[in-house]
């Protein structure tokens, strides 16, 4: 049912005893978009570790062994530890023959160089197995959501993730009436005006909400969008960002008359108009 809307791939409810004791239920969810999200960052994360255990193999490569079965044996454990990982690896034991004489500038005829042997070990490191890496991404974008909600047929899986979802929404809007620049500091003693005052603050609340539908709905059905410091473009505006805009209109009287400036800002204007207003009702005469 709101499986669409919340662009999940996934949801399946999630059982155990420790949530059964503590009376409360939980939901596995999977979505293919916060995969493709983590992809990139877990793809890093691989690249990384891939990128260290080739600079392992590198160190061990420049070792000189006199022992072959010391080289296999330092190899053998580089590789055990990198197939750990579940990283692919290929091993080699290289030997090298090396002809020296004994006494520096040319030999003496006849005279036999010495052979020196030594076995280096060389660990070509692979790629991440491929089943491993699907579970990784797999496991990164999967979470668990666990309420206490136990009625499974008014509020099934996808419609707990749903309300969880909005919940954010009515934090943010009420982060709004906390900020300073719109509510300073209140004193009251009264319970019943402490009341009073938390709703008055609501509905200014639902009507900031509204002006911001309001602006939104008309970006959008007239495909127009706002201009944003840096030359950023934005369709859903902030209902902070629409009052800081609202800010800068001005009206300057002349002879009793109520005038824009030249330099009015233009995007103000159409702000108003996205709002559902005309611009004249900041011409209009001050009730007496």
């Amino acid at each position: 049912m709101f499986m669409e809307h919340l662009s999940i791939s996934s949801i399946q409810s999630y059982h155990s005893e420790i949530l059964k004791l503590l009376n409360r239920r939980s939901s596995k969810l999977w979505t293919l978009r916060l995969e493709q999200k983590k992809e990139k960052t877990l793809a890093k994360r691989v690249a990384a570790k891939q990128a260290q255990w080739e600079g392992k193999a590198r160190e061990l490569a420049s070792q000189k062994f006199a022992c072959e079965a010391d080289a296999r044996s330092m190899l053998a454990e580089l590789a055990t530890k990198v197939r750990s990982q579940h990283f692919a690896c290929t091993e080699e034991v290289r030997k090298e023959e090396v002809n020296t004489f004994r006494k520096k500038g040319r030999p003496k005829q006849g005279e036999e160089p010495q052979v020196t042997v030594s076995y280096r070990s060389i660990c070509q490191i692979g790629e991440l197995d491929a089943a491993v890496w699907e579970d990784m991404k797999r496991k990164e974008s999967t979470f668990v959501l666990i309420t206490n909600v136990q009625d499974k047929v008014a509020y099934e899986d996808s419609r707990i993730l749903l309300e969880y979802k909005k919940q954010i929404s009515v934090e943010n809007r009420f982060r709004f009436l906390k900020s300073p620049v719109f509510l300073g500091p209140v004193f009251l003693k009264n319970q019943e005006r402490i009341k009073a005052l938390g709703y008055v603050f609501i509905l200014g609340l639902l009507l900031a909400c509204y002006l911001e539908y309001r602006v939104r709905g008309s970006l959008k059905a007239n495909s127009q969008a706002v201009m944003l410091p840096g030359k950023k473009q934005t369709t859903t505006p902030s209902v902070a960002t629409i009052l800081e805009i609202f800010d800068t209109i001005q009206v300057v009287i002349v002879g009793g008359t109520r005038l824009f400036p030249d330099n009015i800002n233009r995007q103000a204007l159409a702000m108003i108009r996205w709002a559902g207003f005309n611009p004249d009702i900041y011409l209009r005469p001050l009730p007496v």
